[in-house]
């Protein structure tokens, strides 16, 4: 049953694949209409439905639903925005814009309560804007070479946005250093509403996924902030049965997504506590290469507690091309105990570190300072 199970999961993955590069079939202005006219409907079913259109639908619904946020019952607006608020949440740039755009209207209107649902969405922008803001003063130095130490960029979008609502944290974003091939390594930006409703405190945990030694001195633009780990503390594995790397970017893509998927991943939170299940986040996180490291193909994944990354996973093709092989690292990225099964046997196991707040070993937490 196991094994038809994980079939039956690289099937998927496979096909997952190949939609993504099929596009999307184009939705024409009188059906955006209809699903528009149907956020007023009494007929619940009718509603989702055309909630749910919409959303697909993207950049072509964003106008009308825009004009509906703006006009018509409270619950049609209110609905409306709804809708803007899941288009802002988007992959694509342009319905990112056009959604804020139609927000920003919406906020503006005399309607308070209307206005103020409007605010609540457009808050997803100014949220993000704090926590690149932290992952940029994060100020991340690649110390390989003691003669010239030098910054390491951060990767311009976060690789994930993420929310863990059982441990109440609503919104976070996992960001990534290194312009080229594997990250340095990956930090993640979150609040957390303070004690005594003093507001919300931001606060990062950062794992080292680098081959050679880091280095951090300065943080929020504070000097003598210090981090230096000497490199990940991980080994990579071999695959046992794995196939050789494909000739095909393509192909390769949907190897890493099989291979993701003979993982599992297990977690404790509480002293004494049975581990468990982590469940495998169904993207791929950030893609690389680098011939100079003999990195033929490379993928970020993620073992996660709602969407919360807990476990950073790596998979390589590495060698020379025509002669690779597939292998993966672990890292932590959280302070409970972890566990990771390769086909059903535990093949890593990591006890909770004992100075994790202290910027001693690879995996940092810290809180932090944003600017006012």
């Amino acid at each position: 049953m196991r094994l038809v199970l994980k079939a039956a999961l690289v099937l998927v993955a496979c096909c997952q694949v190949n939609l993504a590069d099929e596009p999307k079939p184009k939705i024409s202005r009188e059906m955006v209409q209809r699903f528009v006219a149907d956020l007023d409907s009494d007929d619940q079913e009718a509603r989702e439905k055309g909630e749910k259109a919409l959303v697909e639908a993207g950049l072509a619904a964003i106008e009308s639903t825009g004009a509906a946020a703006l006009s018509g019952s409270a619950e049609r607006r209110f609905r409306a925005i709804a809708v803007l608020g899941r288009l802002v949440r988007s992959d694509d740039d342009a319905t990112v814009a056009a959604a804020g755009k139609a927000l920003e209207a919406a906020a503006a209107s005399g309607d308070a309560a209307v206005a103020e649902r409007a605010k609540e969405e457009l808050s997803y922008f100014d949220r993000l804007q704090t926590m690149r803001g932290l992952a940029e003063a994060f100020e991340l130095h690649d110390a390989q070479d003691e003669a010239k130490i030098v910054r390491v960029p951060l990767i311009a979008k976060p690789l994930l946005r993420f929310e863990d609502r059982e441990r109440e944290n609503r919104d976070g974003t996992l960001w990534g250093y290194g312009d080229k091939g594997r990250p340095k390594a990956l930090i993640a930006v979150f609040p957390f509403e303070g004690r005594g409703g003093q507001g919300l405190d931001w606060w990062s945990d950062v794992v080292s996924t680098a081959a050679g030694p880091l280095q951090v001195t300065k943080v929020d633009g504070i000097a003598g902030v210090s981090w230096s780990p000497k490199n990940s503390g991980e080994e990579f594995h071999s695959f046992p049965n794995a196939p050789a790397p494909a000739g095909e970017a393509d192909e390769r893509l949907v190897q890493m997504h099989a291979l993701a998927e003979r993982l599992e991943g297990r977690q404790n939170s509480k002293l004494g506590e049975r581990p468990y299940d982590l469940a495998l986040w169904p993207k791929l996180l950030h893609r690389y290469s680098d011939a100079s490291a003999n990195i033929v193909e490379g993928g970020v994944f993620a073992f996660v507690h709602d969407s919360n990354p807990e476990i950073i996973v790596l998979i390589e093709a590495q060698g020379k091309a025509g002669a690779a092989s597939w292998k993966f690292a672990l890292a932590r990225h959280t302070a409970a105990p972890l566990h990771v099964d390769l086909d059903g046997e535990e093949v890593w196991g990591s006890p909770p570190p004992a100075d994790f707040m202290t910027g001693r070993n690879s995996y940092w937490v810290l809180k932090r300072r944003p600017k006012k």
